[in-house]
């Protein structure tokens, strides 16, 4: 579940905006959105709650 996790909402996210940080240089910005899980945990959310909190520090 974990890696599920990771691959769609944390890997995605790094990979998307690698991809296109050379495409909008000097013209555009990537606006991030993450739910408000990552700064609490709630019991049964605990990965989900880190993969949004990867993807805030990123």
């Amino acid at each position: 579940m974990f890696d599920a996790l990771t691959d769609v909402h944390f890997k995605g996210v790094y990979v998307l905006m690698q991809q296109l940080l050379p495409q909008i240089a000097g013209v555009g910005a990537i606006v991030r959105v993450s739910s408000g899980l990552s700064p609490i945990t709630i019991p049964g959310y605990g990965p989900h709650a880190a993969v949004k909190s990867a993807v805030q520090m990123t």
